[in-house]
């Protein structure tokens, strides 16, 4: 029995990080994967709320929404997504909100090997 791909939505100010993010996912995964990216948290909400999502990868601070208040909006309609917040903030305190808030932290600079292990739990099913 085939399986669908997960579908992936990765949300970053920095087109770069989405470009990096995307094509990893792609090289590892090829056709278990369904990615869409935005540089607008408010175009990334308006797809979200039409759209069941198993993973979401997004920045944590956008000028007008939270990383985490994106992630909600998509638990919203599909209680098991997941969700990753990228940042380039240091200290605890950045990981205990991710931990608080039930979501995974990826610090920036990251390098393949660190993105590809923190998702494999989430597309390997």
């Amino acid at each position: 029995m085939e399986t669908s791909a997960v579908k992936v939505l990765i949300i970053d100010d920095e087109e770069d990080i989405c470009l990096m993010l995307e094509e990893c996912l792609k090289d590892e995964y090829k056709e278990e994967v369904e990615i869409k990216t935005f540089l607008d948290a408010k175009d990334a909400i308006d797809y979200i709320k039409t759209n069941a999502l198993d993973i979401i990868i997004t920045d944590m601070n956008f000028p007008q929404f939270s990383g985490r208040d994106i992630i909600r909006e998509a638990q919203k309609i599909n209680g098991s997504t997941k969700g990753v917040l990228v940042t380039g903030e240091s200290g605890d305190e950045v990981a205990k909100y991710a931990h608080d808030s039930g979501l995974y932290l990826l610090r920036k600079p990251f390098n393949f090997d660190e993105f590809i292990n923190l998702v494999a739990p989430f597309i390997r099913r």
